[in-house]
């Protein structure tokens, strides 16, 4: 920065007077000597004009006299002085290549610096262009200087001077570096002040603010610097704004606008207003414009001083003063000139919360057709002014409109948004959202694009496009994550995913964003996340959100929701005892809440579920006596219900009156409680009511199930058709082999064993029926063949039994009677393992054990496993009640312990049969004892044994059931006799055995033994 008192010092560096003759030859010539003289007495006089004209005479006249290079200094030094710099350095140009001297060189190239340096900075204001060349020229004189003569007294000044034309080339880093030279030549003292100050404002072109500010303190420091001051101040108040300390910058501008001469002082003053705005001392800033203008009205800055203090004033939020200033401003000349004004006053206006006070002004300046520059701000003012009422919100998006398309800039960026944020406030929200859709594709990184995305998302979710909506606020979250709406939006955006039952991407936002929820909105936050939680199938997550919405201690309505809504999943995971206190705190802590009668609805059923039906019914009993609404018409049904399995079918039909469920539901469960309470008839009735309006109803075939069994006792035959019909209805259903089953069983307990066969075959052959009813009718079969003489079908119908359900209830009797079967068709080994069987699984019947443990010990007599007869034998006995049974089982254990070769045993297991009430089994017992006493060679008492049998039992008139046992006896008394020797008795005996027993199995044999001609 060059001052305009340093252009004096400059044009007095070169001195006034002539370099007089040298004295040294070659001498000059006479003429040329004496002219010399005159001249150089004209220029010491300040007679520069005269001077110079001698100056060229004597060159022209004597151009290679040994006087010409100070004849050419002295006429450089002339034309200087007559601000011919131009004409002064090319005189001085000649001067330094022609001389002949060191000093005059010297004092040649130090002047031709000079000049160039005076030519460049006159050409500078006028023609820049051309006086960058010069500048150079001047930098390349002094470099000449200082390379010829370092030592020269004139070096410090060459080095300022240089570094000013470095300076005005832009050259800052060398022009400081010249600077500092100039300081540390104490030759040049004179210009230290100068060349600090021109430092500094170097080191404040390089950005060196500091260092710059360094500089200047050491200036400021050392004293007064008189007319220097008020540039040494603003430089350093230019120095601490840029380095940021405006405060200090703005006292710096104070001090420079009070310097005494400072001719800048009107710009420190407004330097000193412009740093206090920096600060944001506006209010302050306000007061330095309104000085300016005060002290310097005719100041080129004092023109737009009041302007500027007006939007200080507006800044200060000091509105009334601001609109008085600019107010004043406008009126005074409410011109298109002075429409910044107008632009002002209406922002002013606006601020203060006037809007309409707005609109006149506005409306007249925009009518002057100002410039663009001000006409569009004025227009934004005007639409911002109408958009702050509902009537004038369409004017202001037609406003906005034409700005974003004419305005430009920043202004035109604003007005986009705002066309789309005024088109939203008039819920015209297609409009809204294709403003704002254009904007973000056209702007996507403008200040205004989040709030465009969030007109994007809530003009979508107003149109019903959920979707849409949500990804427009999904990315306004990821765009703006620090912004401090965004836990709202994050709500907003989750209330449209939940709209799409979209509960994963729901959860997951919630949770990433869970901080950045407002405190107020932490409840709603939580209870949705919980809800995205549960539907998501993450129980445990869902009440972990619940658990956390109640430790925020919200209102006691949302507190109950949460209670209730954790109590159920913790009912669905099966934690019954937690959901259980949940559901008793709102019983108990909200007793008015609207959800108290479903809490204690859902604690009765968890607590029946868990087995205790005492307390579930206690819950019931205080929800259907305090409550008249909520679940009262369910918890009436669960009760009846649960009174009807305690048997308290009267108290249940009470409870009853009221309840709620499906029509069908509630006359199965009256049905079930008039069976309960005795009441036939009513129950008969109401079971009939059910089928004829609920024909097609799920339990229409319980319910004839139900009518069925009712019957069964009084009327047998209908019960049995009325299950027969339930099979027939209802195919399908679970109960339907049941009740072909139950047809079976009537029908046969009636005796009509042919028509209970035809039922239980069918429940016997179906694939969908239970095993024990397949089973169970199986074995009815079974015994009815067996009572029909049909062992074959018998044994079948046993062994389906048994395949069915193999340890069933009736398995043992199942396995005896097969065996049974079996024996009676003379399979004995089948029928042994039937009989093992059947002992293994232990008959609960004991005369079926009896009569299967004695048909068992035969079996295995008939296959010779002697042995395992008496084993069998010995559990008949055991298993025996009755006394003739018990005989046959005595006889059975004697003939096997006669084939195991024990007569001894066996003698008197038949002598204690010889009184049996069974009198055929008496003479069985009669037989053996003969049998052995023959064995025994005892023939004689053989003889005699043998004839009770044969004629103590009626003789030839004793009944059917004996004659196969005479038979024997009469053959085998013959041959007692044979063995006695007695051959003519014998052979009668054997002829009566033909006479009296001709098919007898021992006819044969009698025929064989006769001796010819043997006769009675």
């Amino acid at each position: 920065m060059v001052s305009k008192w340093l252009s004096a010092l400059l044009l007095a560096t070169i001195g006034f007077s002539a370099l007089p003759a040298a004295a040294q030859q070659p001498t000059p010539a006479p003429e040329a000597a004496r002219a010399y003289a005159a001249a150089a007495a004209l220029q010491d006089r300040g007679l520069h004009d005269l001077a110079r004209k001698d100056w060229q005479a004597l060159l022209k006249s004597y151009p290679t006299d040994p006087l010409a290079p100070r004849v050419r200094y002295n006429l450089g030094v002339c034309r200087f002085q007559q601000s011919q710099f131009a004409a002064a350095a090319d005189a001085f140009a000649e001067a330094a290549k022609t001389a002949q001297e060191d000093s005059v060189a010297e004092a040649a190239w130090s002047n031709l610096g000079l000049a160039r340096f005076n030519q460049a900075s006159s050409l500078a204001a006028t023609k820049p262009s051309q006086a960058a060349p010069v500048y150079r020229q001047a930098v390349a004189a002094f470099e000449q200087l200082l390379a010829k003569f370092p030592a020269s007294g004139q070096a410090g000044g060459a080095q300022y001077y240089r570094g000013e034309s470095l300076a005005a080339l832009g050259q800052h880093e060398q022009a400081a570096q010249a600077y500092r030279a100039a300081l540390e030549n104490q030759a040049a003292s004179p210009l230290h002040t100068a060349a600090r100050v021109a430092l500094a404002s170097s080191e404040l072109e390089l950005g060196q603010t500091n260092q710059a500010e360094a500089t200047l303190n050491t200036l400021i420091a050392a004293g007064p610097i008189g007319q220097t001051a008020g540039e040494a101040y603003t430089l350093r108040g230019e120095s601490r704004l840029a380095g940021g300390n405006a405060v200090g910058a703005a006292e710096d501008f104070a001090q420079a606008a009070a310097a005494e001469q400072y001719d800048a002082a009107d710009y420190a003053l407004e330097r000193q207003a412009f740093a206090l705005y920096s600060a944001g001392q506006h209010a302050a800033a306000a007061t330095s414009y309104r000085q300016l203008g005060q002290r310097f009205p005719r100041s080129p800055l004092a023109g737009g001083a009041n302007l500027a203090a007006g939007k200080c004033l507006l800044l200060a939020q000091q509105y009334d003063e601001a609109a008085t200033l600019l107010g004043s401003l406008w009126r005074a000349d409410p011109s298109a000139a002075n429409a910044e004004a107008a632009h002002w006053l209406t922002q002013t206006l606006t601020a203060a919360g006037r809007p309409a006070d707005a609109i006149g002004p506005a409306r007249q300046a925009l009518a002057t057709s100002p410039d663009p520059q001000w006409a569009n701000p004025i227009k934004v003012t005007l639409a911002d002014a109408l958009s702050e009422s509902d009537s004038g919100r369409g004017e202001a998006l037609d406003l906005y409109r034409q700005l974003a398309r004419s305005a430009g800039g920043e202004s035109a960026e604003r007005a986009a948004y705002l066309a789309a944020h005024t088109a939203l406030q008039l819920k015209r929200f297609d409009e809204a959202q294709r403003f704002a859709q254009q904007f973000l594709r056209q702007r996507p990184n403008s200040q205004f694009s989040i709030e465009a995305r969030l007109i994007a998302a809530e003009a979508a979710a107003q149109l019903k496009q959920p979707q849409q909506a949500a990804d427009q606020y999904r990315a306004l979250i990821a765009a703006a994550a620090d912004d401090p709406r965004v836990g709202e939006w994050v709500l907003r955006d989750a209330g449209l995913l939940r709209e799409q039952q979209n509960w994963a991407e729901v959860a997951s936002l919630l949770s990433d964003y869970q901080q950045a929820i407002p405190a107020e909105r932490k409840a709603d936050a939580l209870a949705m996340l919980s809800e995205a939680r549960s539907q998501s199938g993450d129980a445990a997550a869902s009440i972990a959100a619940l658990t956390d919405l109640i430790e925020q201690r919200p209102d006691a309505n949302r507190l109950a929701q949460a209670l209730y809504q954790r109590g159920e999943q913790q009912t669905t995971r099966g934690d019954l005892n937690a959901a259980n206190q949940d559901f008793t705190r709102i019983a108990r802590e909200f007793p008015q809440s609207d959800l108290a009668p479903y809490a204690l609805y859902g604690l009765a059923n968890n607590q029946l579920q868990s087995g205790d039906k005492q307390a579930g019914r206690q819950s019931l009993q205080t929800l259907v006596d305090r409550y008249g609404d909520g679940p009262i018409g369910e918890a009436r049904y669960t009760l009846a219900g649960l009174l009807h399995e305690q048997q308290q079918d009267a108290a249940a039909l009470d409870v009853l009156d009221g309840a709620k469920a499906p029509a069908a539901e509630l006359s199965y469960l009256r049905a079930l409680c008039l069976i309960g309470a005795g009441r036939t008839d009513d129950a008969r009735r109401e079971l009939q009511a059910f089928l004829q309006q609920h024909p097609q109803h799920e339990r229409a075939d319980q319910v004839g199930y139900e009518l069925a069994w009712l019957e069964r006792k009084a009327d047998p035959a209908g019960a049995a058709k009325q299950f027969a019909r339930l099979a027939a209805d209802y195919p399908r259903s679970p109960l339907a082999a049941e009740a072909l089953l139950r047809a079976g069983e009537l029908l046969y307990q009636a005796g009509d064993k042919q028509a209970a066969a035809g039922p239980l075959e069918k429940v016997a052959q179906r694939g969908d029926a239970a095993a024990g009813f397949r089973a169970q009718a199986s074995h009815l079969l079974g015994w009815i063949a067996f009572g029909a003489d049909q062992p074959e079908a018998a044994a079948m119908a046993f062994n389906n039994q048994l395949r069915a359900e193999p340890t069933g209830e009736l398995a043992a009797a199942g396995a005896a009677m097969q065996g049974e079967s079996l024996f009676a068709l003379g399979r004995y080994e089948p029928a042994l393992a039937a009989y093992t069987q059947a002992e293994q699984l232990g008959p609960k019947d004991p005369r079926l054990a009896a009569a299967a443990w004695l048909h068992a010990g035969q079996a295995a007599g008939q296959l010779g496993r002697w042995k395992e007869s008496l084993q069998w034998l010995e559990r008949a006995g055991r298993a025996s009640q009755a006394k003739l049974e018990g005989d046959k089982i005595r006889y059975e254990r004697g003939w096997a312990l006669v084939n195991l070769d024990r007569p001894q045993e066996a003698q008197p297991i038949f002598e204690s049969l010889l009184e049996s009430q069974d009198g055929v089994l008496a003479a069985r017992s009669q037989f053996m004892l003969g049998e052995m006493q023959f064995a025994a060679k005892q023939y004689d008492a053989a003889v005699r044994t043998f004839f009770r049998v044969a004629y103590g039992h009626g003789g030839k008139d004793a009944p059917e059931a004996y004659h196969a046992w005479q038979a024997e006896s009469l053959f085998e008394a013959a041959r007692c006799l044979e063995a006695l020797g007695r051959r003519e008795p014998a052979n009668k005996l054997y002829l009566e055995l033909l006479e009296r027993f001709p098919d007898s199995a021992k006819a044969r044999h009698a025929r064989a033994k006769l001796q010819p001609g043997a006769t009675r």
